[in-house]
């Protein structure tokens, strides 16, 4: 019962758009984890007007003539764009005959951070999905963007898809690397993640990169994450590694350049290893050349 309410859950799948290239592509890959699950897609935009939003603080304020009509020409166009996107995606339902899935558009006033966490709650999501700006890939080269304060404040996974990424399918991913630092939350994370990777056939990876000089406590906690895989999920053949690196992301890259990884998966509690996955080097090198999708799970 608890694995079936699980399934119907991450089948509702949240997709943030601001009809960028890179939210239409995270929009594209959503569509092809739907297409797998079964799942339905629910589109979301949030257009905003600082100066509404300023003058709206004093309760009888009431807008002048022109800055309604300026609210109406914005609502309008954005209502006329997150349409075509549903459009394109349904079409794409029908052609590739999607048995089962389905596309849901809503529209809201106000800041993307804040109405998708409003939406999050309401709807109660599986998963939500969305792309990210930035060059290179970089999930949030600032903690002040969007994609990293949502990352931050979600209760449920986070898939980010970076704007110059080849992906735009889940069927085009053929490994997955799930990043430990031996979280107390990494089994209830690994479990979520095996839920939504159980359509398709990957290689999984579990690493860990140690930056100290003694691995020994390390190799002894992923001993225990190897145990865990066999005795929770014997189907899977899980490759578990810790390797070594002065820096996390650096060593990282590397890896998933070598076992041609195509998702990223990891859990953010701590924040200073999140920061240490997704903030670009001093060396103006871009976190992961490759621009790989990452999957954020919350302790």
């Amino acid at each position: 019962e608890g694995d079936l309410r699980k399934l119907k859950a991450i089948r509702r799948i949240l997709v943030p758009v601001d009809f960028s290239v890179h939210s239409e592509k995270a929009a594209h890959f959503a569509l092809g984890l739907a297409r797998e699950l079964k799942g339905t897609i629910y589109l979301l935009h949030a257009y905003y007007s600082p100066a509404i939003s300023a003058t709206a603080l004093n309760e009888t304020f009431t807008y002048p003539e022109g800055m309604n009509t300026y609210l109406k020409e914005l609502a309008a166009n954005a209502r006329k764009q997150i349409n075509l996107l549903a459009e394109v995606l349904r079409k794409r339902i029908h052609d590739e005959r999607m048995e089962g899935v389905e596309v849901h558009a809503s529209l809201r006033h106000g800041l993307a951070e804040d109405t998708i966490a409003r939406e999050e709650e309401s709807l109660r999501p599986g998963v939500i999905v969305m792309g990210t700006r930035g060059e290179g890939g970089v999930l949030y080269r600032t903690l002040g963007s969007v994609a990293g304060r949502v990352v931050e404040a979600s209760h449920v996974p986070v898939i980010a898809i970076p704007a110059n990424s080849t992906i735009d399918d889940p069927a085009q991913i053929s490994g997955v690397v799930y990043a430990t630092d031996f979280d107390e939350q990494d089994h209830r994370s690994i479990e979520n993640l095996m839920t939504i990777l159980s359509p398709f056939n990957l290689r999984l990876y579990c690493l860990h990169v140690e930056t100290g000089e003694d691995p020994s406590v390390d190799e002894a906690r992923m001993q225990q994450m190897r145990k865990h895989f066999r005795d929770h999920f014997k189907a899977q053949q899980v490759h578990c590694e810790v390797i070594h690196g002065k820096d996390i992301s650096t060593a990282l890259e590397r890896y998933v350049l070598n076992h041609e990884v195509g998702l990223i998966a990891t859990t953010a509690r701590k924040r200073n290893f999140l920061q240490s996955l997704f903030y670009p080097s001093t060396t103006k090198q871009i976190l992961f050349n490759l621009n790989t999708p990452v999957l954020v799970f919350h302790s």
